[in-house]
């Protein structure tokens, strides 16, 4: 069985809902024949510049407040730590993800797609890392164990654009105007932070379709 998730790296919902997916996918008795695979989606692509805090960047784009952005980012930080996710709002500062996927798709040559994926979602929601800011990309994927020679090569070249491009382009033609998105082997879509029983129920249901049980 195949699963598709679009996902960007600062939203929180993914932070939360791929947690939930690992351990609904956990509870799925045919979860080693189940593959995952990570795609690019960029929630705010005309980010340019230094990363500013979050409160800061949510607050200009929805036309609120900065204590109300503060105060939301509080609040789902509590779903975080919920789930067993490590979250301090007070330390985040958002710029533009594009590097952050190229790395990514580079780490998928290694086999440690997701592994970078969540390191670089720890970094930027429970330690302060900004996402544009190539050294912390660079410090976050030598703890991975991704070659450093070869990531700042990546880094400093324009290599895997194409495949992050080709990613947001197949999340639009599935209508996906959001993230998390999950697609489950070309049947379903799933979208935002569900539950992990909630997984794990689309997950047999696929299954038993599929396998004709």
């Amino acid at each position: 069985m195949r699963v598709d998730i679009w996902y960007d790296v600062i939203c929180p919902y993914c932070y939360i809902g791929q947690e939930n997916f690992r351990k609904g996918l956990e509870e799925f008795p045919h979860r080693n024949e189940v593959e995952v695979h990570l795609h690019s989606f960029e929630l705010a692509p005309q980010l340019s510049g230094e990363a500013q805090p979050t409160p800061q960047v949510i607050a200009k784009r929805y036309g609120t407040t900065e204590a109300k952005a503060s105060e939301t980012y509080r609040n789902i930080g509590e779903h975080a730590k919920s789930a067993g996710l490590p979250f301090d709002h007070t330390q985040m500062r958002t710029g533009n993800t594009f590097d952050a996927h190229r790395l990514i798709h580079f780490a998928a040559q290694y086999g440690k797609e997701e592994q970078l994926s969540h390191a670089l979602m720890k970094g930027y929601f429970a330690e302060g890392e900004a996402m544009n800011d190539r050294a912390a990309l660079t410090k976050i994927a030598d703890q991975v164990g991704l070659p450093t020679d070869k990531v700042k090569e990546v880094l400093s070249s324009n290599e895997y654009a194409d495949a992050v491009r080709k990613d947001e382009k197949a999340a639009a033609e599935h209508g996906a105007t959001g993230v998390p998105f999950f697609i489950f082997d070309n049947r379903y879509s799933a979208s935002g932070a569900q539950p992990p029983e909630y997984f794990t129920g689309v997950l047999t249901q696929v299954w038993n379709e599929t396998q004709g049980k």
